[in-house]
């Protein structure tokens, strides 16, 4: 059975740039970020709520209503194996309003989204979410192609080193 977890980091906002114009993607959706073009078109079909978290200090849900008119991204949510830690392909996308709760009524409500009925969701949090969180410091000021692709690219270093890693666990665990 896979099993994956799902995961935001809400430091890894992103500024709007001067001249989007002149922004010109090498790998567009080649890699761990979702394509941008297509994943535009959900955000315009998509509806828009004002969530409240119920936790007291659940700063990434309440953060998310805030206005923030200079940010093309408030954030950045990434899928990865649950077993393994390694990121999915085509997975990775920058949020545009912060973290959403009600994931199976966003679902239901949205044309472009589907889950298969056989699909169990368990709310949980990952060791992913602990080794996501250390990274302190995110691209703010740089164009979105050229911060897709560091990202892209960090996550390719990750998963490879993690692979390289599997294989000195087998070799050690035969001594």
């Amino acid at each position: 059975m896979r099993r994956y977890v799902i995961d935001g980091n809400f430091t890894a906002q992103h500024m709007k740039m001067n001249k989007p114009e002149l922004d010109v993607a090498l790998s567009d959706g080649k890699g761990y970020m979702v394509s941008e073009g297509p994943y535009q078109s959900h955000l315009q079909q998509s509806l828009d709520s004002k969530e409240r978290s119920t936790c007291s200090n659940h700063r990434a849900i309440n953060a998310a209503n805030i206005n923030k008119s200079n940010l093309q991204s408030t954030g950045i949510g990434a899928t990865a194996c649950a077993r393994h830690g390694c990121f999915v392909p085509h997975s990775v996308v920058d949020f545009q309003k912060g973290e959403s709760v009600n994931f199976h009524q966003r679902v239901k409500s949205s044309p472009s989204l589907l889950l298969p009925p056989v699909l169990e969701i368990i709310p949980a949090v990952g060791k992913f979410h602990l080794a996501a969180h250390k990274l302190s410091c995110f691209p703010r000021s740089m164009s979105q192609a050229h911060r897709q692709e560091v990202y892209d690219d960090h996550m390719r270093d990750s998963n490879w080193k993690k692979l390289v890693g599997i294989g000195e666990v087998f070799f050690l665990a035969g001594e």
